[in-house]
């Protein structure tokens, strides 16, 4: 038992794990968010390792629903989760991202922080939620808590969008529900809590994020369909 061992941190720990962990990951340093603590043994002073898996539930979310690129990306939110989503989507090549958040605020400092952490390849938008339309988004990623509150008329068409909602209780979420009807591609929360879990199990059985485990697809395969008959 000398590797493998971790904790899963929920939204409301990720900070607090950050400041537990001796060493974090490159996507842990950038979003300021370690959802993941990996002990080298049970002794109470073993060094621990921090990790955000999120990032990496949210792009194989998309890769699953066949959306592997982006290059407009809509950030709904402006907090730990709406920071994996941001990295996220500078990962699957998105030059422009926009962070819509009811605090105006709120909006602009994450963007400035994950600007400075991205560097020039990205550029960043804060504007206010109540004024958000999907405009030349590829990808929406919603992490409102429950999903954005309201069902609206937008200008923009979304057949060619795909929309991963952090929120999955209740589902669909309103703008779920819109973008569907709509003919955009839409992604349940749980898709994207299923993957980073297996993230998750890799880091614990003491192999690299990276490093598949045995039988890893039907595995995904049956919790995904564990998950729907839930």
């Amino acid at each position: 038992l000398s590797r493998g061992l971790g904790d899963v941190y929920k939204r409301q720990l990720k900070a607090e794990a950050l400041d537990v962990a001796n060493e974090c990951d490159e996507l842990a340093q950038l979003t300021g968010a370690v959802n993941t603590l990996v002990f080298d043994s049970l002794d109470a002073d073993a060094p621990a390792r921090g990790y955000n898996t999120d990032v990496y539930g949210m792009i194989a979310a998309f890769a699953a629903a066949g959306r592997s690129e982006c290059g407009t990306a809509h950030i709904l939110g402006a907090g730990d989760t709406a920071a994996s989503a941001v990295v996220a989507a500078s990962k699957m090549g998105a030059d422009r991202i926009v962070i819509a958040a009811r605090r105006i605020e709120a909006a602009t400092k994450l963007a400035q922080k994950l600007q400075d952490g991205l560097g020039g390849d990205v550029e960043i938008h804060p504007v206010d939620l109540a004024n958000w339309e999907p405009g030349d988004a590829q990808i929406i990623v919603d992490t409102i808590p429950g999903g954005l509150p309201r069902e609206q008329e937008f200008t923009a068409s979304l057949d060619a969008v795909t929309v991963l909602s952090a929120a999955y209780d209740p589902w669909p979420t309103p703008l779920a529900r819109y973008a569907e009807a709509a003919g955009a591609t839409v992604v349940c929360g749980t898709e994207m809590l299923l993957h980073q879990a297996v993230y998750q199990v890799r880091l614990f059985s003491g192999r690299k994020i990276d490093d598949a485990l045995p039988n890893e697809s039907p595995i995904i395969d049956q919790m995904r369909a564990a998950l729907q008959g839930s």
